[in-house]
């Protein structure tokens, strides 16, 4: 499985996502900072509390991240 991990932090968990307002954010963001491509095993993203949100089409600057790790035949964790 492919996630990405945002580094905006909710105080509750939100019923909607304004999709535009996520970042990644970066070293010394206020939002701090998130991954951009994190490959997981089944059983890593097993041990995770995942809940649902909201579903919206994946964009290509967001594939960009995987396509490197694609072309680098990468592994995951």
């Amino acid at each position: 499985m492919h996630v990405r991990l945002f580094a905006n932090k909710y105080r509750n968990r939100p019923s909607d996502i304004e999709i535009e307002k996520l970042t990644v954010g970066g070293i010394g963001w206020p939002e701090g900072t998130g991954i951009g491509h994190l490959p997981l095993s089944f059983e890593a993203i097993g041990k995770w509390t995942v809940e649902f949100v909201k579903q919206v089409p994946v964009t290509d600057d967001e594939l960009d991240d995987y396509d490197m790790w694609k072309e680098d035949i990468g592994t995951y964790w």
